[in-house]
């Protein structure tokens, strides 16, 4: 004897081994043996055997007219078994009763489950609900079906269009575009995303990844929306006698930091380091002070930028030449020897009497000429730079001893230029298959940069030990062991060699240095009372939030950079193989074990085979392939480079090699939604920031 059953709500067929007052011992078509309730037993057959019951009955149910049977059943709880005989007529089979039960059971908006084999059909109004529910989705899924068919013909569905660029990112994957795009791509044998690609969904990789960063940071868009400047009267400030000079790239239009050299009467030199100061007029909590707390940072990236500041602000407030720009102002007096005598902090206005640009004056400017104060006389302020340059070599070296080494200014810095085919869209819309890209390398540590870098880690350290003094909190950053940590209290930064550091001298590109502006300006003016009335007092829970925000917006903003960087170096490699027909073998530099850095621009490359030996020895690769869409490059090992095994092989390593003190990985990943799960993105190797 066999028994039809319900087990855990499920519709199965058993075989019947032994049966007591209230409960049954069957055996399963699986060979399992289970204890079941008699009221679970919904009817009992001699024949067909439970696995032909099972196969005929599910057959049989296909052919039951959900519409008829619904219009025989009264409007109240019926038991499916007792109900057969009125849609079967006569006495229903086995194998009828067993359909019966499985239509009902396989639509539950109609026929309402009440119990083990007893149903109540669905009320005439939400039978019309479910009926315009059901035939909503056979719609949308022969849509569904339509746009695979379109995707696997080399068409670009309507909806598939409108989801993007979310689709490519994050997806809703439950809607019928994402469904029907990962079904496609299932056909076509690829991922989703590249699918997206290739049927044009964005016109090319740099608009995708430009989209991928912009839905992650910039949600509503990078368009600065109108704002008014307080009034401010630059007036009112006293106006500095001295004649500033700034220097930056040519591409630099926030210029923050300027530099001055005023001999004194007395045989002393006062040296001023001017900061631009947009926290006179954004008080904590005012609109544009919001603002730059959203953005925390400008952004960087090859041929464009997202600046933290509107550009009403940056043109207020940035050290342009010809004209007194409000700044913050520390004045360091050393005597003949070098040796600072006095030092002093003010808020004033500044003349700017040139913005020099490095990248067309470092051609002329040699260590040399600098050291014997020999520069030409079209060189401006030859003199200033000389001394400067003279007052950096005493401070490095005070930082060295503190450091116990001295410090690796050997590394190249690598310059990217992309000329846009529209150079009025190069905001991202245009296409960047049709654009140039210039890669440049710049020896860091020539003169011009030992300045800058010397005197704004003078400004940042002394500003830091006067909050600290003080007792003002802000934004501080710090080392030790190896391990690079922000804070609210200034500390020691090793990997510099100073007893404090902060970020001030950049406020209109940072929002930690506007935020430590405000701290300073308070100090300057209420001094040892500045604790009491700064903007953020000691242990402010905003600064603390204020501290890990930041962290975490100016590691992703270095992560988009250092992806764009990659995928320009990418771009390069295109240049090259149309230039030259192919990539051929090309110069490179190790950078860690398996681990190489090209030469001319700034691509690392994972290749396998590499002998052991010193990083930084020059090595030549062979490109075999690179993909644009998760950046990677396949490459292989050829040979050791030129000098690899002589002293100028040795002197390569320690000019090549990256920085024991950076504390940004290597790695990086390009993150592609799943197309299944548990599917991984592919790791790619990024350029450190």
């Amino acid at each position: 004897m066999y028994a039809f059953i319900d087990e855990d709500s499920t519709h199965k067929a058993a075989t019947i081994l032994s049966q007591a007052d209230s409960s049954t011992q069957v055996e399963l078509i699986t060979g399992k043996r289970i204890k079941i309730k008699n009221n679970q037993i919904l009817f009992t057959f001699a024949s067909p055997a439970p696995q032909a019951l099972m196969d005929a009955a599910a057959a049989e149910a296909t052919q039951i007219d959900s519409d008829f049977l619904w219009e025989l059943l009264p409007q109240s709880e019926f038991t499916a078994v007792d109900f057969a005989p009125d849609y079967f007529g006569g006495s229903p089979s086995a194998i009828q009763k067993a359909a019966l039960l499985i239509a009902l059971h396989a639509q539950p908006a109609i026929f309402n489950r009440k119990g083990k084999g007893l149903y109540k059909p669905a009320t005439p109004e939400m039978l019309a609900v479910v009926k315009e529910s059901l035939a909503k989705k056979a719609r949308e899924q022969a849509r569904c079906d339509a746009m695979v068919a379109e995707l696997v013909a080399g068409q670009l569905p309507t909806e598939v269009q409108a989801a993007c660029p979310n689709i490519a990112f994050k997806p809703d994957k439950n809607g019928w575009a994402w469904k029907a795009l990962a079904l496609a791509a299932k056909q076509v044998g690829t991922h989703p995303t590249r699918l997206l690609m290739q049927r044009g969904a964005f016109k090319s990789h740099y608009d995708l990844h430009m989209a991928r960063f912009m839905g992650e940071e910039f949600p509503q868009g990078a368009a600065h929306r109108p704002i008014e400047l307080p009034p401010f009267v630059a007036a009112d400030l006293p106006l500095a006698n001295v004649q500033a000079f700034s220097i930056d790239d040519s591409q630099t239009t926030e210029i923050d930091d300027a530099l001055s050299v005023t001999h004194l009467p007395d045989g002393n030199t006062e040296v001023g380091i001017h900061i631009a100061a947009p926290s006179l007029v954004m008080p904590r909590g005012s609109a544009l002070d919001k603002l730059a707390k959203n953005r925390m940072s400008t952004v960087y990236m090859p041929g464009n930028k997202i600046t933290m500041l509107p550009d009403a602000a940056v043109a207020a407030f940035s050290l342009d030449e010809g004209r007194p720009c409000p700044a913050v102002s520390l004045y360091c007096t050393y005597n003949p020897q070098f040796e600072c005598v006095a030092t002093r902090t003010v808020t004033e206005r500044v003349p700017l009497a040139a913005n020099l640009r490095h990248d067309k004056l470092e051609d002329d400017i040699t260590t040399e000429d600098v050291i014997a104060g020999t520069l030409p006389a079209s060189i401006p302020f030859g003199k200033e730079l000389s001394y400067l340059y003279a007052l950096r070599g005493v401070l490095s070296a005070q930082r060295d001893a503190v450091r116990g080494k001295p410090e690796n200014n050997n590394r190249t810095d690598f310059n990217f230029a992309v000329a846009w085919a529209d150079e009025s869209r190069s905001d991202g819309e245009n296409s960047a298959e049709n654009a140039t890209v210039t890669i440049t390398t710049r020896k860091r540590g020539s003169p011009l940069d030992a300045i800058v870098s010397e005197m704004m880690i003078l400004a940042n350290s002394s500003w830091a030990g006067l909050l600290g003094k003080l007792g003002v909190p802000g934004v501080f950053r710090g080392q030790r062991f190896g391990k690079v940590k922000m804070s609210t209290t200034p500390m020691a930064h090793e990997s510099i060699g100073v007893a404090h550091y902060g970020w001030f001298t950049s406020p209109l590109r940072r929002y930690s240095d506007m935020v430590n502006q405000a701290q300073l300006l308070a100090c300057v003016q209420y001094g040892a009372t500045a604790a009491l009335v700064a903007p953020y007092k000691p242990k402010d829970v905003d600064l603390y939030g204020i501290v890990g925000a930041f962290d975490d917006k100016y590691n992703a903003y270095n992560t988009h950079q250092s992806s764009m960087e990659r995928y320009w170096c990418l771009r390069w490699l295109k240049q090259q193989a149309t230039l030259h027909g192919h990539t051929s073998q090309l110069d490179a530099v190790v950078v860690r074990p398996d681990t190489v850095r090209l030469r001319h621009v700034p691509l690392y490359i994972e290749v396998t085979g590499i002998p052991d030996g010193a990083r930084g020895r020059p090595v030549v690769v062979d490109v075999l392939s690179w993909d644009e869409l998760d950046l990677s490059v396949q490459a292989r090992f050829v040979g050791e480079g030129q000098g690899a095994n002589s002293a100028a092989g040795g002197a390569l390593a320690a000019f090549e090699e990256l920085s024991d003190d950076d504390d940004t990985p290597l790695a990086a990943a390009v993150a592609l939604p799943d197309a299944e799960e548990g599917e991984q993105a592919p790791a790619i190797v990024t350029n450190p920031a």
